[in-house]
């Protein structure tokens, strides 16, 4: 028989982060949720999270599927609803999700009224405050926005609202683009799991990025994952500062973060790149 869950400090709450999530996913290719799944995480932990999210393959995900149906390896980005399995959420659980590389980790304080949240930055957890505006923004899933205050409160209208004015712009912008890339570019592969790789523009995300456009880049840039959109897209998160996900990036293009200047590692790519193109 499953532990007994209260429908107000629990059921009704993981509803919410459900229906916010869930949407997201509905408007994402590469993108996938699930509510309390085992995730065979190493060999002496099988937690089951109250959510999950992950990545395909193709689109940089860890997690997989075994043949018999579990979740296997780390996902993305863990949630846990607690209330009185604080001390389990924060010390067991979160050690073998950062032992593991969890990218990113909420918890959801319900006694407290807090979401705390976590990101794996330099190979340790990080706590990451709630923005002034009250969204906590994904640094994995792009315009994953959670309108953290809102949803605390209840108030499932303005979450929606944050997610229709925020990620389905950009969800258009994203669809948009690929479409224009596919003109632009001399050849784009279509994987047989539905991915796209782009295979050539990639002239026009240097020139962005050296202009000083670094969303104009990074949105180029992020729906695909050949070695040289990889390199751009470690290079556009070293410009921002966040060198977790830039390492991420590197590794994705087989290469280590190099301890070269912005301006010499732009140079160094632009050769590199342009010059083979």
């Amino acid at each position: 028989m499953a532990s007994p869950l209260r429908f107000q400090q629990h059921a009704e709450l993981h509803s919410r982060l459900d229906t916010r999530l869930g949407t997201y996913v509905a408007f994402t290719s590469g993108t996938r949720s699930g509510i309390e799944p085992t995730v065979r995480i190493d060999l002496d932990n099988e937690p089951q999270p109250d959510i999950v999210f992950v990545m395909d393959k193709l689109t940089g995900g860890q997690a997989r599927l075994s043949k018999d149906g579990y979740l296997e390896g780390s996902p993305k980005l863990v949630i846990e609803i607690t209330v009185s399995s604080a001390a389990i959420d924060q010390g067991d659980k979160k050690q073998a999700y950062w032992r593991n590389g969890v990218a990113e980790y909420l918890v959801w304080q319900v006694f407290e009224n807090k979401i705390d949240r976590y990101a794996l930055n330099d190979g340790d957890y990080q706590p990451l405050p709630v923005d002034d505006d009250g969204v906590i923004r994904s640094r994995q899933f792009p315009r994953l926005w959670l309108a953290a205050n809102a949803i605390l409160q209840g108030d499932m209208a303005q979450v929606l609202t944050v997610f229709s004015r925020q990620s389905t712009r950009h969800l258009w912008f994203h669809w948009s683009d690929r479409r224009n890339q596919a003109q632009h570019c001399r050849r784009v592969v279509v994987t047989e799991e539905g991915g796209h790789v782009m295979t050539c523009d990639h002239a026009r995300a240097l020139a962005l990025a050296k202009a000083g456009q670094w969303d104009a880049a990074h949105n180029l840039v992020q729906p695909y994952y050949d070695r040289n959109s990889c390199l751009i897209h470690a290079y556009l998160h070293r410009v921002e500062g966040d060198n977790g996900n830039a390492r991420y990036w590197y590794r994705q293009a087989g290469e280590t973060m190099p301890a070269n200047t912005l301006e010499e590692e732009l140079e160094r790519l632009t050769d590199a790149i342009v010059g083979q193109a």
